[in-house]
């Protein structure tokens, strides 16, 4: 298997993790999402090295906005919850990123 490198500079991070949560969301299983993400080293690399890379304060934070800006009653889709909250880990590190 071919070594993936993930991207050292937060904005290149940030793009590819975003593509994650645009393609997860469509995915009609939990089943689909997983097997995307064992086909994307990359994307699945990314979105491990971004969540880890913040604080759980962040996570929490980002779950709560992403609770708040999610239409209820919820959608069908069963990875569109959590591709908000990886699009909300996206926008807050934009505005605030960790430190170094």
């Amino acid at each position: 298997m071919k070594e993936v490198p993930v991207p050292k500079d937060l904005t290149g991070l940030l793009t590819i993790v975003r593509r994650v949560a645009e393609d997860l969301i469509l995915c009609a299983s939990v089943d689909e999402a997983m097997s995307l993400l064992r086909r994307d080293h990359e994307g699945a690399l990314s979105f491990w090295a971004l969540t880890n890379l913040i604080s759980d304060s962040h996570h929490m934070i980002a779950i709560r906005r992403a609770y708040a800006s999610t239409p209820h009653p919820t959608t069908i889709l069963p990875c569109a919850a959590f591709s908000a909250v990886l699009i909300e880990l996206c926008n807050g590190l934009e505005l605030v990123p960790p430190e170094a």
